[in-house]
């Protein structure tokens, strides 16, 4: 998928328009941003509290470099190197270790990229051609590593995009780079010596654009509180159903908490509904306690319950927002709370 010229060849016809990397949507976009979503936020300083692609990008670097330390640990343990099913895995962890960097710096690049597209800044070309040239390396490192292991035409299905090898889709790659260098000539040239921004959130001057921090500062770690939640053990069908939340900061903030309930029937095909939580008078102990109820007649389903907070710290340029309960460090855990009806009969 290209990230700078969407008329490049791709097998990706189901994506929403214009179809570059920056617009591909997450299978979760509750959870997780668009690349030109996040690069919105960045601008305006309107965080959701969703994932960005740049924390994306950070844990498929820690678990691409994890593999790789494990993979090494065994290959320096393991007797006989030669063994079939050891060279098997060792093979295939080595090329998704490999493919794990080459998502990372592309996400890299596709925020850089979309970024440089709001703020005329070309100081983030320069930053997505950097991630990109990492990308690449590490493809060919995958490529490589698949060379006279796999067949050259590995078979999945009978379109171009479904069978092949991974030094196929290497001219895809140069290409999608190439246009972004282009793209980097043209606004070193149209920066003028000072190489001040020309780009639309200059011409409209934007706040915050001109002195943006690097793109590796701008995935910032949500501030310190302590979440304290208990779901309803059930609910009846049609009654409302009321959620509570305590909040501990656990350090100075730049400013008030405040809490969105997020929640919908556990169906796919419906969206989620969003009401500001309401905070009780008083702090008992440090800790603020924030209600919100999920009114009856949307309870009133044949489905269960599933919910989750978005918490927001801040004002103005300074507004921080993150997730409860958020994924934990593992990635593994339940990302949303769900409570289920009360049996009948």
């Amino acid at each position: 998928m290209p990230i700078v010229d969407e008329a490049r060849p791709h097998p990706y016809g189901d994506t929403p328009s214009p179809k570059r990397f920056g617009t591909v949507s997450p299978l979760d976009p509750e959870l997780f941003a668009r690349i030109d979503d996040f690069a919105d936020e960045v601008v305006r300083g309107e965080p959701s509290g969703r994932y960005s692609p740049l924390r994306v990008a950070r844990w498929l670097d820690d678990l691409a470099g994890s593999a790789a330390r494990h993979l090494a640990e065994a290959e320096a343990r393991i007797v006989d190197r030669g063994l079939p099913a050891f060279r098997r895995l060792a093979v295939d962890v080595a090329i998704q270790s490999a493919l794990g960097r080459f998502f990372a710096e592309k996400l890299r690049a596709g925020v850089a990229h979309a970024l440089y597209a709001r703020t005329g800044d070309p100081g983030r070309l320069r930053e997505a051609l950097e991630a990109y040239r990492s990308a690449r390396a590490a493809w060919v490192e995958a490529a490589e590593r698949a060379r006279g292991v796999y067949r050259d035409d590995v078979t999945v299905g009978g379109e171009a995009c479904l069978r092949g090898h991974w030094a196929d889709r290497l001219a895809a790659i140069d290409a999608d780079l190439g246009d972004l260098a282009a793209e980097w000539e043209r606004a070193m040239g149209a920066a003028g010596p000072a190489g001040e921004r020309r780009g639309p959130a200059a011409a409209e001057g934007m706040e915050g654009t001109a002195a943006m921090p690097p793109l590796a500062a701008l995935d910032d770690a949500p501030p310190r509180a302590t979440c304290s939640h208990v779901p309803p053990a059930s609910f009846q069908r049609g009654q409302p159903v009321t959620v509570e939340l305590a909040v501990r900061a656990d350090g100075e903030g730049a400013g008030p908490i405040s809490v969105r309930l997020r929640y919908r029937r556990v169906s796919q095909a419906e969206s989620y509904r969003v009401v500001e939580m309401e905070r009780a008078a008083g702090v008992q102990d440090g800790v603020e306690h924030y209600r919100a109820t999920i009114p009856g007649d949307y309870a009133d389903s044949p489905y269960p319950l599933q919910y989750f907070f978005e918490l927001r710290e801040g004002r103005g340029a300074r507004v921080r927002a993150w997730l409860h309960p958020g994924l934990a460090a593992d990635l593994a855990n339940q990302p949303y709370f769900v409570v289920r009806q009360v049996r009948q009969g």
